[in-house]
């Protein structure tokens, strides 16, 4: 039973610090880029995976 709990009490912590790090993440991102730059980004990521591979479009896009 106690090794449960420590098993438990690890996955909380490491979700925790994933958190943490993916805030810590968007707030860097949202520092080094412009706002037109976000939105931008944001209308690549929506778009339909079957007329552009979204990644590829970040990339390629002279706007970013």
């Amino acid at each position: 039973m106690e090794h449960e709990a420590r098993k438990a009490q690890l996955r909380e912590a490491q979700q925790r610090l994933a958190d943490k790090r993916r805030a810590d993440g968007l707030f860097k991102l949202s520092v080094w880029v412009t706002q037109e730059q976000a939105e931008r980004v944001r209308e690549l990521l929506v778009m339909d995976r079957r007329q552009v591979d979204p990644p590829a479009a970040l990339v390629s896009d002279p706007e970013i």
